[in-house]
């Protein structure tokens, strides 16, 4: 009805995945307000025109992880940065690659936040509500653990990442081989319990980002827009798949922090960021997960987003 659609809240989402083609796809979503349903297109082009496809059928929907789980969504879950997760069942329009695991996971990327502020104004509620002591506890122990294991990696961080990256995808499915190394730096009771956290269906195992993501932390949106932006940059066809010559005509480190600060010369900057691609998993090929990798380890060792950004800018004149 007329009144149901006035009282919606459109916002925009990326998967939460590394694969190449994936991480690329438009979702646009509705949350209304009035009933507390949602639903996400995924805008496609063909040739000069676009639609909008089903992606996400519009229903109810709750928390199907964490603390949360069971707890329906409201319109305050819908935040730049929250994500949102769904089982694939049911989910006729997905794509095989997605509907092949049990769950999807978006995250939230742009929000219409006066349309949300309005709705939120209307029905006297806050913009946020206090976490609960549960919520809270979670909070601080993730915090704890990626404090200490982020500054551990702070001077290696992109080999490191682009390390576990490639072991994870050649011989650890369950990511229990990395999880040891991360014994000597965090007290084991406390990496215990995280790990149990994060294993909301109790099967002992994590795949890959959800390690990171709860071990180590991620990129934010803001910083993450932009890695994806570069490798669209030279990768148009969405393969997820480039050469590592034409990345290398792409990327200026004239710009580069380090070589402006002099800490380093144009040609070590050029050849500090060409070897980080050496062993790669397809020689002389560069697969948009490494990508991300790399510049996930790059992001631990600048504060600001105003910095990342200009560092992007500059060393891909994007």
């Amino acid at each position: 009805s007329e009144n149901v659609l006035a009282k919606r809240v459109r916002f925009g989402a990326r998967i939460v995945t590394k694969h190449g083609h994936d991480v690329h796809r438009e979702l646009n979503g509705f949350f209304f307000s009035a009933d507390n349903t949602l639903t996400i297109y995924e805008f496609r082009q063909f040739g000069t025109r676009s639609s909008a496809l089903p992606f996400i059928q519009r229903g109810l929907y709750s928390h199907i992880l964490g603390s949360k789980k069971g707890r329906p969504y409201i319109l305050q879950d819908i935040a730049v940065g929250n994500s949102l997760s769904f089982s694939t069942a049911n989910q006729s329009s997905l794509p095989q690659s997605i509907s092949a695991k049990p769950v999807v996971t978006l995250r939230i990327t742009d929000l219409d936040e006066e349309a949300k502020e309005r709705l939120l104004r209307a029905v006297a509620e806050k913009l946020t509500q206090p976490p609960t002591a549960a919520e809270q506890a979670e909070q601080q122990l993730v915090q704890q653990v990626q404090g200490e294991v982020r500054r551990q990696l702070a001077q290696r961080a992109s080999k490191t990442l682009m390390g576990m990256g490639r072991h994870f995808r050649t011989l650890d499915k369950d990511g229990h081989r990395l999880f040891e190394e991360f014994w000597e730096v965090v007290e084991k009771e406390v990496l215990g319990g995280l790990w149990n956290l994060l294993d909301v269906n109790g099967d002992g195992a994590l795949d890959y980002g959800e390690f990171v993501r709860g071990f180590i932390g991620e990129m934010n949106e803001t910083r993450k827009a932009y890695v994806r932006k570069v490798f669209h940059k030279f990768d148009p066809s969405k393969t997820g798949l480039v050469e590592l010559n034409n990345m290398k005509k792409f990327f200026s480190a004239k710009k580069h922090p380090k070589v402006l600060s002099g800490r380093l010369k144009e040609h070590e900057a050029q050849q500090m960021f060409l070897s980080s691609f050496e062993n790669c998993e397809h020689r002389g090929e560069v697969t948009y997960a490494e990508f991300e990798d790399y510049y996930e380890g790059v992001s631990i060792g600048i504060a600001s987003d105003e910095e990342f950004v200009a560092m992007m800018k500059n060393c891909w004149s994007c």
